[in-house]
């Protein structure tokens, strides 16, 4: 049996120095910074994944 998998939504916001954060919303701390969107949401998402906790979970 499959178990439904919620959809994180990510956050982004942009600094003065042209980097990207990335904020898994829902789970404190798991952000992240890129040069570029893409890369900066690859990153984020790959901390929430390594915690084992979904948005909500917290």
């Amino acid at each position: 049996m499959r178990k439904a998998v919620r959809a994180a939504e990510v956050v982004f916001d942009r600094e003065v120095d042209g980097l990207w954060i990335a904020e898994v919303a829902g789970m404190p701390g798991a952000l992240a910074y890129g040069k570029t969107k893409q890369g900066a949401r690859a990153k984020a998402e790959g901390i929430a994944k390594h915690t084992g906790l979904k948005p909500g979970d917290l």
